[in-house]
């Protein structure tokens, strides 16, 4: 088993780990990787062996294996982070809880419906709404033009409107791989709208 280090952890160590980073150059021109915790200027020099297929540009994530010298992380290894297919990810994701809000956030859901029924929530008092905890809600794999997943989103608006999530973020390709025709904004925008 391979462990993956944030970068703060290879400082002042000799010894050969593995990490997870995003390639930048600042201004100095120099390369540096950078995660959450750490940047740390990089070196080619050492370089034994990079992805053979792989193509590295600014700002992209690498998973790579080096030592720390000398303020430097001499890289060995260089490979792009692997890949998931869409149907395996989605099966791997399912039900985690990498915010650590789900299960808080499930269990004043649950204490709303089973405290009143439908219609008192729909008249409850803006104060007891307020004392709802803010959340993030995040949905992947929107594809606008389909009907099925237009309803599904109007039906998870709706769902949400009693726990007024902070920020909605709406991820894909919003069109469907079926639909190999180009888009004009005007049908792009229309499609939003039909959400409203």
């Amino acid at each position: 088993m391979t462990v993956v280090h944030n970068l703060h952890a290879v400082l002042g160590c000799a010894k050969r780990k593995w990490v997870l980073g995003l390639i930048c150059v600042r201004e100095d021109g120099h390369y540096y990787l950078e995660d959450g915790t750490y940047t740390v200027k990089i070196s080619f020099q050492q370089l034994e062996y990079v992805e053979p297929d792989a193509f590295f540009t600014e700002n992209s994530v690498i998973l790579a294996e080096g030592h720390y010298d000398n303020d430097v992380f001499k890289l060995h290894q260089v490979y792009h982070p692997p890949l998931h297919a869409n149907k395996s990810l989605k099966y791997k994701l399912n039900e985690q809880d990498y915010f650590g809000s789900y299960l808080k956030m499930s269990e004043q859901i649950e204490s709303i419906f089973n405290n009143q029924n439908q219609q008192a929530i729909s008249s409850k008092q803006p104060s007891e709404q307020d004392n709802l905890d803010p959340c993030i809600v995040v949905v992947s794999q929107v594809e606008l033009d389909q009907a099925k997943h237009l309803s599904a989103i109007k039906t998870m608006l709706i769902g949400l409107e009693s726990m007024r999530p902070e920020v909605i973020v709406l991820a894909g390709n919003f069109i469907s791989a079926e639909n190999n025709e180009m888009q004009t904004f005007d049908k792009f925008k229309s499609y939003f709208d039909q959400i409203l």
